[in-house]
């Protein structure tokens, strides 16, 4: 077999990935050798976040989306490494209307093996993190629901369950609920964009064997 067989085989082998962040400064790379990365950034909320999935969605079909990026939290810490594969729209709690989807559960095969959330540099394959999402910064403790909060991830699952598209979302804890500041949070990206880095060139594999012969 020639180089560029070898070249075009590898590349086959690779999982097919739409990374996905709300802000440039969640954006990271995943390991060249298991993913076939291509990305999105959608912005802040969940009509952008949307409408630039359903957009892409609409001209290619990845095996898998994945969402990364920072949360907040009541029950964990900054740090902290969470796969969460279900959502709720916080926003939509407690409206009992069958058709207004409020939560979405189990967005990837339940047979996968995922990769661990880590929970104070220990990890955990217990743990099955909610993330609450919601078209405002929580601040308040009372505001909170779920394990961590975002602002996108619901809709992203969503878009996905309707595209009939695997979906996952790992978040780093940025900052506690009612303790931290925007300013805070703002600060701890970059050291929350380098602990998903160092996270899937660690536990990549383990996410990539699910898709393999």
């Amino acid at each position: 077999m020639n180089l560029d067989a070898k070249k075009r085989e590898a590349t086959t082998d690779m999982l097919n990935v739409l990374l996905v962040t709300a802000l440039q400064a969640e954006q990271i790379s995943l390991p060249k050798s298991l993913f076939r990365t291509s990305t999105l950034i959608t912005g802040v909320g969940k009509v952008p976040a949307t409408y630039s999935l359903a957009r892409v969605l609409n001209v290619m079909r990845p095996q898998l989306v994945l969402n990364v990026g920072s949360a907040g939290t009541v029950r964990y810490e900054p740090g902290d490494v969470l796969v969460c594969r279900d959502f709720v729209d916080r926003n939509l709690l407690g409206l009992e209307i069958e058709s207004v989807p409020a939560h979405i559960e189990s967005t990837v095969p339940d047979l996968f093996e995922l990769p661990p959330s880590v929970v104070k540099g220990v990890e955990d394959r217990e743990v099955c993190p909610v993330c609450a999402t919601g078209d405002s910064f929580v601040t308040k403790e009372e505001e909170a629901c779920g394990d961590v909060v975002d602002m996108e991830a619901f809709a992203m699952a969503y878009v996905c369950q309707q595209a009939g598209i695997d979906f996952l979302s790992v978040k780093c804890v940025t900052d506690v609920v009612g303790r931290n500041s925007i300013g805070l949070w703002e600060e701890r990206l970059a050291e929350a964009r380098h602990t998903l880095h160092e996270y899937f060139e660690r536990y990549g594999h383990v996410l990539a064997a699910n898709y393999g012969d």
